[in-house]
């Protein structure tokens, strides 16, 4: 597993888009989540990649919901691991396949077949995009950014109501509401929230690795973000705090663990991103709904667009030939 990861780290992307770049440690992290569950699946006595080659049978595996309940593979608890068992979403699809291309790609294997694979998919994710209908689990669990909101001041009611002892993690809480949905102009990140301290004085705004909070004076000004999902075609992502958050981080740095680190796990390391996907669903719970970063992400969006409008532009665009920028260019005028 470990000579699979790295070969991710020493590929560099031959895609223009992409500028070159060597994978980003999220990406690498990504496409090794999907790739140890394919081996657990389909070649728990050899992790090399070589059993990929069998692309009827990893298709089955990610296409075939009764082909993969037929597979009993026990994991390191002893336990069946039930929820991969289940139908995968189109999304879920689409991860695997870019995972397999990845690994495929960093090998010098042959890729072809699922890239094609990979293409007929966007189509179809594409077309269900369009039509702006939500899954089931999306619709059951669909709410708005007001009722999300009401998690905050629940939680600050519980601060002054609960012992001393558990104040730190209902701050913890506290704090990973407000970052994600404590005011409407600061749109939720990615699990990107986990990030070093770091004061003005030493930050380089050129850094391409890490991921900050930049204190002046201990004041938060900006978050870095240059180890994300899609940095590589992204760049480098600087989001100056506003007036509500930056106030909510200071308050929540005075009960911090630690000077190095935003946000801590329960063992008092670094939070990972899987943790704070965890911890997201758990922050919400008491909406009543089952809330993830996606689900976030997505209401926001709901919440900020006119999908209709945007339905009507791109169809007008087609109709006359062009760009949805170059008509966007017409209303300037």
């Amino acid at each position: 597993m470990e000579s699979v990861e790295l070969k991710l780290s020493q590929y560099v992307n031959p895609d223009p888009s992409k500028k070159g770049k060597l994978l980003q440690p999220s990406t690498i992290k990504n496409y090794m989540v999907r790739y140890s569950i394919l081996v657990r699946y389909l070649s728990p006595d050899d992790e090399s990649p070589a059993f990929l080659l069998d692309f009827d049978r990893v298709v089955k595996f990610i296409t075939d919901n009764e082909f993969r309940s037929e597979i009993r593979i026990i994991n390191h608890k002893g336990k069946q691991t039930e929820k991969y068992l289940q139908p995968l979403s189109l999304t879920t699809k689409k991860t695997y396949y870019t995972s397999i291309l990845g690994i495929l790609n960093s090998q010098g294997l042959e890729s072809a077949n699922y890239k094609e694979l990979q293409n007929e998919l966007l189509k179809e994710i594409a077309v269900e995009t369009d039509k702006n209908k939500k899954s089931k689990t999306q619709e059951e669990n669909w709410t708005t950014i007001a009722h999300l909101q009401s998690v905050i001041p629940m939680y600050e009611s519980l601060i002054d109501m609960v012992e001393d002892r558990d104040k730190y993690d209902i701050y913890k809480k506290w704090i990973i509401a407000m970052l994600y949905v404590g005011q409407k102009d600061f749109p939720p990140f990615r699990l990107n929230y986990s990030v070093d301290l770091i004061d003005k004085t030493d930050y380089d705004k050129d850094d391409s690795t890490n991921n900050y909070l930049v204190l002046n004076k201990g004041v938060p000004e900006i978050f870095h973000f240059s180890n994300y999902k899609n940095s590589d075609m992204k760049g480098i992502k600087r989001v100056r705090i506003h007036t509500n958050i930056a106030i909510a981080l200071q308050t929540w740095l005075k009960h911090n663990k630690s000077s190095k680190h935003l946000l801590l796990d329960n063992t008092g390391k670094k939070m990972t991103e899987a943790c704070l996907g965890l911890l997201i669903t758990r922050v919400f719970n008491p909406t009543g709904k089952h809330i993830t970063l996606n689900t976030i992400r997505h209401i926001f969006i709901s919440e900020n667009i006119d999908v209709e409008y945007n339905k009507r532009t791109q169809k007008l665009a087609k109709q006359m030939g062009h760009s949805t920028s170059v008509q966007t260019d017409y209303f300037k005028h």
